[in-house]
């Protein structure tokens, strides 16, 4: 029986010697499947933005406050993350405006990091990972966003806790979440894909447990694991 997208999350997360390759990472597929919930089951405490057309650099970034009287800087959730090396979750990533698509860039870059407009550099430490969710087919992202991903995974099942939540209604849920077959996407080959496979090759996962990783299935799975073992 093939992973669930939950279950390869989990996997991954828990392998500490699966490095830099899976820490950007796109969650695609119906409302309500566990997608913007699933950070707060697999890691100790993360940081999150709900994204929108009209929303400000400041809501990512931070900006100066009035506190005690004085005026000091406060970090928004991207700088937290980057700082403490916290996963951040980003739901409704397709809505980004032009405003902070830059910001997103240099969140997903390889390294991540961001200069603040005070000239300081803020560089991700050791556990930082984004973890973006969508309701929109992946092919609705700007290609250099899309691209960035390393991991690009359907979340078209109920996640383990959203299961466990439901009780004895999770089949019923389940069922309806099976009839939606409009999420139908293949990836596209890139250089970074390539990158990616080669970082966890090295790091000893076969090309099955590649494949499944990479959210690859149907034809598209079975074309690029023809490629990888040639």
């Amino acid at each position: 029986m093939a992973e669930s997208w939950d279950d390869i999350l989990r996997r991954l997360s828990k392998d500490k010697t699966i490095p830099s390759p899976v820490n950007r990472i796109l969650l695609y597929g119906p409302p309500r499947t566990g997608k913007s919930s699933i950070g707060y089951s697999i890691f100790d405490a993360i940081e999150r933005a709900t994204i929108h057309k009209q929303l400000p650099v400041e809501d990512l970034l931070g900006g100066y406050a009035l506190v005690n009287g004085t005026t000091q800087w406060q970090d928004g959730p991207a700088i937290r993350a980057l700082r403490k090396g916290l996963p951040i979750v980003l739901d409704e990533v397709d809505q980004i405006s032009p405003e902070c698509r830059c910001i997103l860039h240099a969140l997903l870059d390889d390294p991540p990091g961001i200069t603040l407009a005070n000239g300081e550099r803020v560089n991700a430490k050791e556990g930082y990972c984004v973890i973006a969710t969508t309701n929109a087919l992946p092919s609705g992202l700007p290609p250099a966003v899309l691209d960035r991903f390393d991991l690009i995974l359907l979340a078209n099942t109920l996640a383990k806790g959203l299961k466990e939540a439901l009780g004895p209604l999770s089949k019923q849920a389940e069922a309806v979440v099976a009839r939606d077959k409009s999420y139908h996407w293949s990836r596209p080959a890139s250089v970074n894909f390539f990158l990616v496979v080669a970082k966890l090759r090295r790091k000893g996962l076969c090309d099955e447990h590649i494949i499944s990783a990479l959210g690859l299935d149907g034809q598209a799975a079975n074309d690029a694991l023809l490629s990888l073992t040639k």
